[in-house]
């Protein structure tokens, strides 16, 4: 029996997004980057979204919003970023997130010490464990236990079939990390 489209199970990128970038900004950045990659996924939508959510909430405007294949991001890039005050690199994964640690720190910029870095989503690596980034973790298995509930749900209870699609939305745990802390000395301090 065929299950009606649109039910899924998913996490909700988009107030995790937000609640790390309330993290990044209740530690005192208000000038940041928003490095993204070209996928029009959801939940990279959801992340741009908590992302834009968060600064308008408190009248930021980001420095700027990059969108790029991981590779195409370049030192100069993230310098100027640095060089015009942004403190604060967010990203949109920790690929992103790996290319900046390690492009910055070929040019002496240590993290957190001259700049914060809070990824939007844990690690889609095999280093999952390794990472102490600022970030948030998705409810994997949580997800999947829901989505089996939903589908078994879906195949035995004509009831539920017959309803609208089913959507369940799991929250994301916030990781605090080491990686942001207050601005550098002489940027930007939180306001009182």
């Amino acid at each position: 029996m065929p299950c009606k489209p649109g039910s899924y199970v998913g996490a909700d990128y988009a107030a995790a997004s937000a609640q790390v970038m309330e993290h990044v900004i209740a530690t005192g950045h208000r000038h940041m980057v928003y490095l993204r990659t070209l996928r029009e996924r959801e939940p990279d939508h959801d992340r741009a979204r908590g992302f834009a959510q968060a600064c308008e909430t408190h009248g930021l405007v980001p420095l700027d919003i990059w969108r790029g294949e991981v590779e195409a991001l370049e030192a100069p890039t993230l310098l100027n970023y640095l060089a015009a005050g942004a403190t604060a690199i967010i990203t949109e994964n920790d690929f992103l997130a790996d290319r900046t640690l390690a492009l910055l720190g070929q040019h002496g910029q240590r993290c957190p010490a001259d700049y914060s870095l809070a990824v939007l989503g844990d690690s889609l690596g095999f280093y999952r464990e390794e990472r102490t980034w600022t970030r948030f973790q998705i409810p994997r298995r949580e997800m999947g236990q829901h989505a089996v509930q939903m589908l078994v749900r879906l195949l035995q209870e004509e009831a539920y079939r017959s309803t609208a699609p089913h959507q369940q939305m799991l929250e994301c745990t916030f990781v605090p990390g080491t990686t942001v802390a207050l601005p550098p000395e002489g940027k930007e301090r939180p306001t009182a």
